[in-house]
C-alpha cells in the first residue's frame, strides 16, 4: 500500500475500521466495515478482503464513492443476495449459518468468522463428495473441528458417492472426529443433509450456534430453516 501510494497507483485498504481508497491523488473514506453486512461486523475477514476487491473493481469501472458505499452496505448474506455463503437464520433463538464451503481454505475462513460468535453449544453439519481422497476428507473435517463443536453431524451424500460405498464418507468424518478428541456421543450420522438439519433443528436451544456446511439439497435446507419457527 505504501509503495503504491508513493507511486501514485490506486489502491484500497482497511484502517481504523474503515475501507479507504487512494485514487492516485487523495485518500477517500468509503465505508465503515461494521455497516457491511457480509463482514459480520468485521469478524468475517475474508469478506473484508472481498469488499476491498469489489471496491477496487467498482472504482475502476467508474462508480463513485456514494454508489459503492450503498452497494456494500446493502448487500447481505441472505439466500436471495448470496445463496450458500454464510446465510444466517434464527431457529429457536439459536443462530444457524448455511455455507457451501467444501475445502480446507474456505472452511478455515468461515470457521474463523464463526469462532468470534459467542454460543452456548456449537453444532457442525459436514459432508463431502466421494471423489476426494481420504486425506482430503480428513483435512476438511479437521478444518471444521477448529470451531470446537460440541456436536458433529456427518451427512451422507447418496447422489455424490462417485465410486464409494454408502457410509464410507460419514465413517471417515466420524473417525477423524474421534481422532481429534471427540466422543462417540458427540457424533451423529444422517442419511442426507436434510435429515441432518432436521435433527439439528430438534436439538438446538436458545444461545446455540449451528454451522451447516451444505453441499447438496441446499434449497430444501433453506425451506426447512425458513419454516422452523
Amino acid at each position: 500500500i505504501e509503495a503504491s501510494r508513493r507511486a501514485r497507483v490506486p489502491c484500497a485498504w482497511m484502517a481504523a475500521g474503515s475501507l479507504k481508497f487512494f485514487d492516485g491523488a487523495e485518500v477517500v473514506d468509503i465505508v465503515d466495515v461494521e455497516v457491511i453486512p457480509i463482514t459480520m461486523g468485521g469478524a468475517a475477514r475474508y469478506n473484508i478482503s472481498n469488499a476491498l476487491g469489489a471496491l477496487c473493481v467498482s472504482r475502476a469501472l467508474g462508480f463513485d464513492a456514494q454508489t459503492i458505499r450503498k452497494g456494500l452496505s446493502s448487500f447481505t448474506s441472505t439466500p436471495d443476495d448470496n445463496p450458500g455463503r454464510c446465510n444466517e437464520f434464527s431457529v429457536n433463538r439459536a443462530r444457524v449459518f448455511v455455507d457451501f464451503a467444501h475445502n480446507p481454505h474456505s472452511i478455515d475462513a468461515v470457521v474463523g468468522a464463526m469462532a468470534a460468535v459467542p454460543a452456548n453449544r456449537r453444532f457442525v453439519l459436514l459432508s463431502h463428495a466421494g471423489d476426494r481422497s481420504d486425506q482430503d476428507i480428513k483435512d476438511v473435517t479437521e478444518s471444521a473441528l477448529a470451531l470446537r463443536p460440541d456436536i458433529v453431524v456427518a451427512a451422507e451424500l447418496e447422489g455424490y458417492l462417485r465410486g464409494r460405498s454408502l457410509g464410507e464418507i460419514p465413517e471417515l468424518i466420524s473417525s477423524t472426529c474421534l481422532g481429534n478428541g471427540m466422543n462417540l456421543d458427540q457424533i451423529f450420522v444422517a442419511a442426507s443433509p436434510t435429515r441432518g438439519v432436521e435433527w439439528i433443528i430438534d436439538q438446538i436451544e436458545p444461545g446455540d450456534l449451528a454451522l451447516l456446511l451444505v453441499l447438496s439439497e441446499r434449497n430444501k435446507v433453506f425451506e426447512l430453516l425458513q419454516h422452523a419457527n
